[in-house]
């Protein structure tokens, strides 16, 4: 996944030496290291022969109810790796990007959480009294938001959602726009808005920047599939980010702009903010640097910048 995102930002001269400190601390990806990658080899293989006979679109297409709806697992990385390969494929289709393809696919699968037992829709009636960035900052968020996060991220957040049936009244009110490009806007905004403006336990800062990382995921998966799968995988992940609020942000604090936030919204991302990231060696500030340049370009805002400085 890095890799991927120093060869999108055209810095793969900082490859080696992110190989070099990586490699000796990876572990076997199978169920000897982790029980839910049981079958994972199987799992592969029939992934591979449905890119080889469907085509990478295809496959995506064909496999999506496998792990689209529960993309919140493992902290997001089925869906953050999924993504990374496509916009690998976007630039050069190659048999080794296709090949991760389908290892990101398969891992997909096997990292796929259980759904939601309810989700946010698209506005199409009136029923909804709040659109969606106006929703997740309105909503309630769990009494134990505050508390410090425990334990892997996915299991700890659907243990702070048991505690009431807030995310179920979140949804019945909260609607993202029915256009695709606004949806994934409002996306990209929320995740910033979470990431930057919440107020929260420091161990759940780790948490939310993959909402900003995931949401870029899900921009870049967006157009390779279908109108109903796009639009299904807009509202899990509109869920996903709604139950990101709700369990680990107390209370959302209000945009400072004092222009009435015009020049915030204008500002581009930091070249300095950016290099210094790429530099770090850090896998997930560079994953995060890739995400926010994307961001910035479509959804301009200073927001971009303090989401890096972070």
């Amino acid at each position: 996944m890095v890799l991927e995102a120093l060869d999108r930002l055209g810095r793969l001269d900082q490859s080696e030496r992110y190989l070099e400190a990586w490699i000796p601390r990876l572990r076997r990806l199978d169920a000897s290291t982790d029980p839910e990658l049981v079958g994972y080899s199987d799992t592969f293989g029939e992934v591979a022969s449905m890119v080889a006979t469907l085509g990478p679109k295809g496959a995506v297409n064909a496999l999506f109810e496998r792990f689209a709806f529960g993309l919140h697992g493992a902290a997001f990385h089925g869906i953050l790796r999924l993504g990374h390969a496509v916009r690998a494929l976007d630039r050069s289709d190659s048999i080794e990007r296709r090949d991760e393809l389908a290892r990101a696919l398969a891992y997909a699968i096997h990292r796929a959480a259980p759904p939601f037992a309810c989700e946010v829709t698209h506005q199409s009636t009136e029923d909804h009294d709040l659109d969606y960035e106006t929703g997740i900052v309105a909503v309630d968020a769990s009494p134990v938001a505050h508390e410090r996060r425990t334990g892997l991220i996915t299991p700890d957040l659907v243990a702070r959602l048991a505690k009431g049936g807030l995310l179920a009244d979140a949804v019945r009110r909260v609607a993202l726009p029915r256009e695709p490009g606004l949806a994934i806007a409002a996306l990209r905004r929320a995740s910033l808005t979470l990431f930057v403006r919440g107020n929260r336990h420091p161990s759940a800062t780790f948490v939310l920047l993959h909402g900003v990382t995931s949401v870029d995921a899900v921009a870049a998966l967006v157009p390779w599939l279908s109108e109903g799968h796009a639009r299904a995988l807009e509202r899990s992940m509109a869920t996903a980010l709604l139950a990101l609020r709700i369990a680990y942000v107390p209370d959302i604090r209000g945009d400072d702009g004092d222009d009435g936030g015009h020049s915030r919204r204008c500002s581009p991302l930091r070249a300095d903010l950016v290099t210094l990231a790429l530099e770090s060696g850090d896998d997930h500030a560079i994953k995060l640097a890739a995400a926010c340049v994307e961001g910035a370009h479509a959804v301009p805002h200073a927001a971009w910048n303090e989401a890096l400085g972070r």
